[in-house]
């Protein structure tokens, strides 16, 4: 009775999809392309399976010592890094062997006033560039547009987030320069 029931109740639904189907407006089909998967893409899982299961029983017969192997490569590879490491640290010591304590401190001295010059630089390009919020020339409210590969070298060099401004009356352009926070 009760499998007369469900085969009844799924005729039933058929029949109200073919109902619905013929009702339905028919639309123009588009040629549709087929996907035709690789064989790999096909079955990748059923692929998986098979090379773990043949792994796994290769792994049980045969006498292998993988934790030999495995800790003769991390081995290997540790003493790799620590070689490069050493042949670093020789060639440090030999460069700063050459060099002089005056020389390092005439160094110190560039790269301050190198650092100095171009803080005093960033400072004074914010406050020329720091509110421009109206077109110079018509007084037009100015919008935003892209940076320009020039802008965005200058906020990686001078910390700054730099601001591209257009006027759309007149073509006027501006930029704008704010310290990051």
């Amino acid at each position: 009775m009760l499998l007369y029931l469900i085969q009844n109740l799924f005729n039933f639904q058929h029949d109200l999809f073919i109902i619905n189907f013929h009702v339905m407006v028919k639309r123009r089909k588009a040629i549709s392309k087929e996907r035709t998967n690789s064989f790999v893409q096909e079955y990748n899982f059923e692929i998986t399976v098979i090379l773990l299961i043949s792994l796994g029983i290769f792994l049980l017969v045969e006498d292998l010592e993988i934790k030999h192997y495995i800790a003769t490569f991390v081995r290997n590879i540790l003493f790799g890094i620590i070689s490069v490491i050493e042949f670093i640290r020789d060639k440090i010591i030999f460069i700063v062997k050459k060099i002089e304590l005056s020389d390092i401190v005439g160094i110190s001295f560039i790269l301050l006033a190198f650092y100095l010059v171009t803080n005093r630089w960033r400072e004074r390009m914010i406050v020329r560039y720091s509110s421009s919020l109206h077109c110079l020339q018509c007084e037009e409210k100015l919008h935003r547009i892209h940076k320009t590969f020039y802008h965005k070298l200058l906020s990686f060099l001078f910390f700054l987030k730099v601001k591209n401004y257009k006027c759309n009356k007149c073509s006027y352009r501006a930029i704008k320069l704010e310290k990051h926070n």
